[in-house]
């Protein structure tokens, strides 16, 4: 399927990025968001420069010990603030209602007109 379809709506305020920390394949979660990152900036550099929230799933699949450790070690190799990542679990639920809330949360602040400096 292609994914373009989905983000050119002018009404996108936010780009949810869904990122496997464990993926079946065996391939590195900081390589595919990377490659999704230049696919939606060669598609539009406007979606690329919407907010973005990394969502970590199939944090279900890391041993609890390792999570907080390969959520932090991923998200820095991105250079993605605290505030613009979340781990979740499809299967368990896990981090769920957090996500919701934090895509309100930057749904609120991309609809805020930019404040002017003269």
């Amino acid at each position: 399927r292609d994914w373009s379809s989905d983000v050119c709506s002018s009404d996108l305020k936010v780009i949810l990025h869904l990122i496997d920390l464990a993926p079946l394949d065996g391939s590195d979660p900081v390589q595919n968001a990377e490659v999704i990152r230049g696919e939606l900036m060669a598609f539009s550099e406007e979606l690329a420069r919407k907010p973005e929230l990394l969502v970590f799933n199939k944090i279900d699949l890391v041993p609890e010990a390792q999570r907080a450790k390969l959520v932090n070690k991923v998200a820095n190799a991105l250079r993605v603030p605290k505030d613009r990542r979340i781990a979740v679990s499809g299967a368990t639920g896990t981090g769920l209602r957090e996500m919701l809330e934090a895509c309100w949360k930057l749904t609120d602040r991309a609809q805020q007109p930019a404040e002017w400096k003269s």
